[in-house]
């Protein structure tokens, strides 16, 4: 027997078959029902669950930046010459403290 005669004969054998048109009992509700139990992604719980997994490759490229780029060894704060022009140091520290002292009156 060829395929092709195999294949004609399910085809003849569904084509002679009654549609059967009815629906199960409550079949709407019992599917209505299947998706009201699925619950709905929560999107931060997905959110911080994507960052804890970057997490990981975070702290792995870190480490490998840390062994690869070592810092350069400190120099000490007494060998760091003073500035040449100090009273324009002093001048703008008082600028940047002035916002800060308040005098009790209003602005």
């Amino acid at each position: 027997m060829k395929p092709d005669d195999t294949l004609e004969k399910l085809y003849t054998a569904e084509r002679a078959k009654e549609d059967d048109q009815s629906v199960p009992f409550a079949f709407e509700k019992r599917i209505m029902a299947k998706l009201d139990e699925l619950e709905s992604p929560d999107p931060i719980a997905l959110w911080a669950t994507s960052l804890w997994k970057a997490c990981i490759p975070c702290l792995s490229a870190m480490a490998i930046m840390l062994v690869a780029f070592p810092s350069p060894p400190r120099q000490d704060v007494s060998s760091i010459p003073a500035p040449e022009n100090q009273a324009a140091t002093e001048e703008l520290e008082s600028l940047l403290l002035a916002a800060l002292e308040t005098d009790g009156g209003e602005w």
